[in-house]
């Protein structure tokens, strides 16, 4: 019965992390589009949003240089999930209930 439970425990970490890194790879795919669109529309000035209320006016290399180091670390984070994915999957693999 205990095995059991441990298949399912991983099962749902499996989903979780699944979903994490769904949303990492769609933060990225934003992100990269934002770069894209920076650097195809010439913008005078981009704006760096922190949280909900605090707004402050960057220039343009800086805001390219700000999604740029988002990306890198979202694409790490990305890594991290992704290796976190196979090793569950060999786990459920290894333990599969008969």
């Amino acid at each position: 019965m205990s095995s059991l439970l441990e298949y399912y425990s991983l099962q749902r970490k499996l989903q979780q992390i699944e979903l994490s890194l769904a949303e990492v790879e769609r933060e990225i795919a934003e992100l990269k589009e934002a770069l894209k669109w920076t650097k195809e529309l010439h913008p005078k000035a981009l704006y760096k949003v922190f949280g909900k209320r605090v707004v402050i006016e960057v220039d343009v290399a800086s805001a390219e240089e700000l999604i740029q180091k988002e990306i890198e670390k979202l694409e790490k984070v990305r890594d991290v999930l992704e290796r976190e994915r196979r090793e569950l999957l060999e786990k459920l693999k290894l333990g599969s209930p008969q």
